[in-house]
């Protein structure tokens, strides 16, 4: 047992956010330091919630101070990201200074991800410190490109903490009923699957932040399900359960845990990766064939298990023949450390931007061939220093700056939520690529082809299924889909362009609309006059509430909206927080007026969700009401593209 009665720990990790990867990561070791009796702070560049709320819950505290007090006189760093306040790096210019002892703590193979390897030359050999990996593969992956940058190497499997532990496994044998997928990135096989095993009874639910669920995992909720979906981490908290878990995910995966397939599986971190990906029809039959076989497999491996992978045990493991060592490092040194980490930080405070990445491994090989000449930072000096590592910073300056320019200018999403528009999709996302920067479709689980057409156009950036189709509720569907808008864009700047499969802006709207933006603030919504066409493609219908009809269609996406309207149709597309309207003199048509059999399927429609008129009090008769109908033309001005009428609307 590890006894850290008043030592001070210190934890870094470069955001704090959400709960995925690293992030829990740092939750479970700062909680495991703090039950062992000792004074722990986390450091990061950036923290927000939903995760903040859990280290306050635990009595951690998270800074984002680079030059606090609490950095005096640190017995261990736990260090993610080799990440270090500037501060700490600061005191490393005293000679009398008694280093920390530190874990470097790497949890990717992943060769393009840079800010997961050692982006700071010799950094872990030169002080007391241990290298650790997730993996064997991210171990040999690492070791391979940066052998020369490590200490001690050792596995630290991520492993899984001491409550996740049942020490009395459940060896009943019974059905599958009820599934659990815990993916941030669920593939659309995997969605497929609530569909297609809710006809045999079993229910499927989505935990994740592409699901409606979006919570830490615990055991209580592992409980409630026997069998789950998943990878990484929440497979050893399976184990730790001994619940059969399923190992698929955006990779593939090798499906249920045997002794033929799990040193392969853990090799890479039970991630999925080195197995083919599978249908959701072979997923399912798997799920219910291999059920017992799965769990059969993990209770008899049980206690191995739980000492391979409990986070106490790695710890004490990692915890053996480790002491604190007087180790002096030169002035050019530590300077050279100062400048890696403030340009690591700039860099990942840009990490929206796609191209980053790329621009920085290509910087990043020429900075490591160029430090790789330098045998000794001691002997060589400042000068021979700065000579070695001036170009390449000076290059990947250059890329930062021109990359935080492309940042600041705004993105134009379209965005729209559809269900069986196999007939009108082609052509509105035709109407729409020219004018818009990406689309983002969210699909109410439709059962024709509207989603394999989408996916035929270029310019479509995502398309979140609902996994969990038992009823309409637009609030629900708006966050979704707003929600993925803000992670395919990841501009500083991002607009939604809101319009639904069966409507066509005019042209001249699209021409203007990235000069619109331009003038918009983050409480300003724009409207523009909703013309419902009837008849033909020509006219629209402009007598009573008809000429009277808009329709909000743009605002600025924020990073916390809310849809807290009171009804769950006919909701506004801007959210409660936009409380200005801008209502500009151009039209979008509606297609799905055109046609008498279409009104009269429309009025049905709303007439059996709204049947008690709560949501329109003037209920839904009106839109077959031809009364006193007045007609206008369009106009040369007002014209739409009507090439992507589907034929359907001509005839």
């Amino acid at each position: 047992m590890i006894n850290l009665d008043g030592k001070k720990v210190l934890l870094t990790q470069n955001t704090l956010r959400g709960f995925s990867g690293s992030e829990i990561v740092t939750l479970e070791i700062a909680t495991y330091f703090r039950r062992h009796g000792a004074e722990v702070r986390v450091f990061t560049w950036e923290v927000d919630e939903p995760i903040l709320s859990e280290f306050r819950a635990r009595g951690i505290k998270v800074t984002t101070d680079d030059y606090s007090d609490y950095y005096n006189d640190l017995d261990y760093v736990w260090v993610h990201h080799q990440i270090l306040p500037i501060g700490l790096l600061e005191k490393f210019r005293d000679k009398k200074l008694k280093l920390p002892f530190f874990f470097f703590n790497h949890m990717s193979s992943f060769k393009d991800l840079p800010i997961e390897h050692p982006y700071i030359y010799d950094l872990e050999k030169k002080l007391p410190a241990k290298s650790l990996f997730v993996s064997e593969e991210a171990k040999k992956v690492l070791t391979e490109m940066y052998g020369k940058f490590y200490n001690t190497a050792r596995i630290f499997p991520n492993p899984f903490p001491d409550e996740f532990l049942r020490k009395e496994v459940d060896r009943s044998y019974e059905e599958l009923r009820r599934v659990l997928v815990v993916s941030n990135h669920p593939p659309e096989e995997v969605l497929e699957l609530e569909k297609i095993l809710r006809t045999s009874g079993v229910v499927v639910d989505y935990l994740g932040s592409a699901s409606k669920r979006y919570q830490l995992l615990s055991p209580e909720i592992l409980r409630q399900y026997n069998v789950v979906i998943s990878i990484g981490k929440t497979v050893q908290y399976c184990l730790a359960q001994a619940i059969p878990v399923y190992v698929y995910d955006q990779f593939g995966g090798c499906g249920y845990l045997s002794a033929k397939n799990f040193e392969k599986a853990r090799y890479a971190n039970f991630s999925g990766r080195g197995f083919r990906k599978k249908s959701a029809e072979k997923i399912a039959i798997e799920l219910k064939e291999g059920m017992a076989r799965a769990k059969r497999f993990q209770n008899e491996r049980h206690g191995e298990f739980i000492r391979e992978f409990s986070l106490s045990s790695n710890m004490e493991k990692i915890f053996e023949k480790i002491s604190r060592t007087d180790v002096k490092l030169e002035e050019s040194y530590i300077s050279y450390v100062i400048a890696s980490q403030n340009m690591a930080r700039n860099t990942i405070l840009l990490r929206q931007i796609k191209d980053v990445n790329e621009e920085l491994i290509k910087t990043q090989a020429v900075a490591n061939e160029r430090l790789g000449i330098i045998r000794s930072f001691e002997s060589s000096g400042a000068v021979k220093l700065a000579r070695a590592v001036r170009n390449p910073r000076e290059v990947l300056q250059r890329k930062l700056d021109k990359a935080r320019e492309k940042h600041k200018k705004p993105e134009i999403v379209a965005v729209l939520c559809v269900y069986n528009e196999e007939l009108n999709i082609d052509g509105c996302l035709r109407h729409l690529e020219k004018y818009v920067d990406k689309i983002v479709i969210f699909d109410d689980n439709s059962s024709d082809r509207s989603v394999e057409i989408a996916r035929k156009h270029k310019k479509v950036a995502k398309i979140v299924l609902n996994p969990n189709k038992h009823e309409w509720d637009e609030r629900e569907n708006r966050r979704a889909v707003f929600r993925a808008a803000l992670e395919v864009s990841q501009k500083e700047k991002v607009f939604a362009l809101c319009i639904d499969a069966d409507e066509r802006f005019e042209i001249r709207f699209l021409q203007n609309l990235k000069r619109i933006t331009q003038k918009l603030d983050e409480k300003t919504y724009v409207s523009v006059h909703f013309r419902e066409l009837w008849g033909d493609c020509d006219h629209y219908r402009v007598d009573g509430v008809w000429g009277d009809k808009k329709k909000d269609i743009l605002f600025r996406l924020l990073p916390n909206m809310t849809f807290d309207y009171p009804q769950k149709h006919h909701i506004h597309w801007h959210s409660a927080e936009l409380d200005r309207e801008l209502l500009l003199d151009y039209n979008l048509y509606h297609l799905k007026m055109i046609k008498a059999e279409d009104r009269e399927a429309r009025r049905q429609l709303y007439n059996n969700l709204d049947p008690e008129k709560k949501m329109q009090t003037i209920g839904y008769d009106y839109l077959v009401d031809d009364k006193g109908i007045i007609l206008k033309k369009i106009t040369t001005e007002e014209r739409y593209d009507l090439t992507t009428v589907p034929d359907y609307y001509k005839s």
